[in-house]
């Protein structure tokens, strides 16, 4: 009997695998784990239902903050979109860089500036990818390489994104009722280290860039590419004006993004100033003001945004640009509430103890728990094309477990940080991930192509996560 506690999350998987639908997966596993919760007072359901989808997270200022920074950056990424500072630096970018290497390097650094979305991310920088084809012999399939292993795993990597939300939302209902609570964005931060995988595939691709290595398809890839190359006849330059211009424009918004947290977290926080400015910081980023803390410094990001257009893009044709990224993010965002009644049936259900049994009595080390969920990240991820999906899915069992069993803390961030860097694998390389599929049709590379010619990279990469990362983990506790 015990183990169908396991079938809300089995159910869930299966439908994802099977519906390619994030929401409608955790929902009815949320739903099979609402029947089993109350199966003695069947009349009590609906009302239920009706709290882990709404009601409970109306109270809560980390899940009612997740929602609306997501909604927030996805205004300051469609305003960004459009701003003109961007189509500046995709000119200059077209003129710049005097040798493919130089081209290739400098388009995966502009794919770290676009930190904030995975997608916007990919789209960008397959605007800024195009034109270096017509410059050098280059593969499609190499600039979609490029947009897809900086796309995710940047955002994954950085404490302010579309995904942070979504992220500390999930952790804290993961960590609720235990010694961890209210801990969300310090134990985020602290599992970025541990985020192996992200941290593997971005050293790899600037390797590969730099000593130019080709794996498997993209060989053949390039080759023909070389084979085929016709050059452009012409060289446009930009001034150097407007380059310095250009990165002032780019860097006041991005800049009051960061740093306005910071001034925001000493001006409002918390924490006692005698203990020292690192506990102070500590105390402040665990306290139930965080989300707030986030909110005002992306909304004091998005009036600097607004502040920075450029005179072709009025007042109210900003505000429309921002309203259509919140309708962009608003259907993505539906798969928060299904990740939250899923997590709230398996912590009911107390799923946790029962798998911290289960591993206990199994006598595995404790410091294998980051391994096999990493593995089972990239594999969940990988079939069912989503990460949030594979967040949503893995974090409220993983991160209960190693705080049941008593995992020091270590475990559980590199526990977090394996689960994101699974997820992200699938990103890279599942032919069903919208980023893989949007980073092709960016470049404008085959999906068939860049699924074949990426997969060799990103398997390079999460072997080396594994053996480097969380084996020695595994192996020291």
């Amino acid at each position: 009997m015990e183990l169908l506690l396991l079938s809300p999350s089995i159910l869930a998987l299966a439908l994802a695998l099977t519906l390619r639908n994030a929401f409608v997966a955790l929902s009815a596993g949320a739903l099979w784990g609402a029947i089993l919760f109350l199966h003695e007072t069947p009349g009590a359901i609906p009302s239920y239902l009706v709290d882990i989808f709404f009601l409970k997270h109306l109270s809560s200022p980390w899940k009612m903050g997740a929602l609306i920074l997501t909604l927030q950056l996805g205004a300051f990424s469609a305003l960004l979109d459009k701003n003109g500072s961007l189509q500046l630096l995709f000119n200059s970018l077209k003129s710049s860089g005097r040798s493919k290497r130089a081209s290739l390097l400098t388009l995966a650094s502009a794919g770290i500036l676009c930190f904030y979305d995975g997608l916007a991310n990919a789209i960008l920088l397959g605007r800024i990818a195009k034109p270096i084809k017509s410059r050098f012999p280059v593969s499609s399939a190499k600039l979609a390489y490029i947009v897809d292993s900086t796309s995710s795993s940047v955002a994954c990597l950085v404490i302010f994104s579309t995904w942070t939300a979504y992220q500390l939302s999930l952790i804290n209902g993961a960590i609720a009722n235990t010694a961890l609570d209210g801990e969300a964005l310090n134990l985020l931060i602290r599992s970025i280290p541990f985020n192996f995988y992200s941290w593997m595939s971005l050293i790899l691709l600037f390797v590969v860039l730099y000593k130019n290595i080709n794996i498997g398809p993209m060989k053949k890839s390039e080759e023909l590419a070389e084979k085929n190359f016709v050059p452009e006849s012409s060289n446009k330059q930009v001034s150097s004006e407007t380059n310095a211009w250009l990165i002032a424009k780019l860097a006041m918004p991005i800049g009051v993004l960061f740093f306005s947290f910071i001034a925001i977290v000493f001006a409002m926080g918390e924490g006692d100033k005698s203990q020292g400015t690192f506990q102070f910081v500590i105390d402040s980023l665990s306290s139930n003001d965080v989300p707030s803390y986030l909110n005002l410094s992306a909304l004091f990001a998005w009036i600097a945004l607004l502040g920075s257009r450029q005179s072709s893009l009025s007042m109210s044709d900003a505000l429309k640009v921002s309203l259509y990224g919140i309708k962009q993010i608003a259907a993505p965002c539906l798969i928060l509430f299904g990740a939250w009644a899923l997590t709230s049936t398996i912590s009911d259900l107390n799923v946790a103890k029962f798998i911290g049994s289960l591993f206990t009595a199994s006598n595995w080390p404790v410091g294998s728990i980051p391994l096999f969920s990493f593995i089972a990240a990239c594999c969940l991820a990988f079939f069912t094309g989503t990460s949030w999906g594979t967040l949503a899915l893995l974090i409220p069992l993983s991160i209960p477990l190693a705080t049941q069993i008593g995992a020091p803390l270590t475990i559980v961030q590199a526990t977090v940080g394996a689960i994101f860097g699974g997820a992200v694998f699938g990103d890279h390389c599942s032919p069903i991930s919208d980023t893989t599929v949007v980073s092709a049709f960016a470049a404008d590379c085959d999906l068939k192509e860049h699924t074949k010619t990426q997969l060799p990279y990103a398997v390079l990469a999460a072997f080396l996560a594994a053996i480097l990362g969380y084996l020695p983990i595994a192996l020291l506790y």
